[in-house]
């Protein structure tokens, strides 16, 4: 009866670990949590969001931040790779700021923080392609 009574304790207390163990981050607007930033000893530089889905055609806006460390940097560039390898200026600025870019950001975007006068890259980052999962079929409806 007292070996009863302590395998249910011990099955009472195990349960709320063993529930977390198999936790998995939420997963909001249908895409799974993914990094946003990249942060060096230069600078910090954001894009919200940070992955895409793949499929065919999806763009979105994003939001771009950055923040250089580094005092002598008085301004920025914020470049984007084209699609022939080529940069181009997206924003310019401060040493902090931000900006929104339209709805062209898709998988495989890499945006690169520079350094307005020497020309020094500070960070970059690529927005990450996620899988296309295609139209669903209606069975959640």
């Amino acid at each position: 009866m007292m070996r009863t009574a302590i395998v249910g304790t011990l099955a009472v207390l195990a349960l709320p670990l063993l529930s977390a163990c198999g936790r998995i981050e939420p997963v909001q607007d249908g895409v799974p949590p993914h990094p946003t930033s990249v942060e060096n000893e230069d600078a910090v530089l954001s894009v919200e969001p940070g992955a895409v889905g793949a499929c065919e055609g999806q763009r979105v806006a994003a939001r771009i931040a950055w923040k250089v460390k580094d005092p002598a940097v008085q301004s920025v560039l914020v470049q984007v790779r084209g699609d022939d390898g080529g940069r181009k200026v997206f924003a310019s600025g401060a040493a902090q700021g931000e900006a929104e870019t339209g709805q062209w950001v898709a998988g495989g975007t890499r945006f690169h923080l520079v350094d307005a006068d020497s020309r020094r890259d500070l960070a970059a980052f690529e927005v990450a392609g996620l899988a296309c999962l295609g139209p669903t079929d209606g069975a959640m409806e």
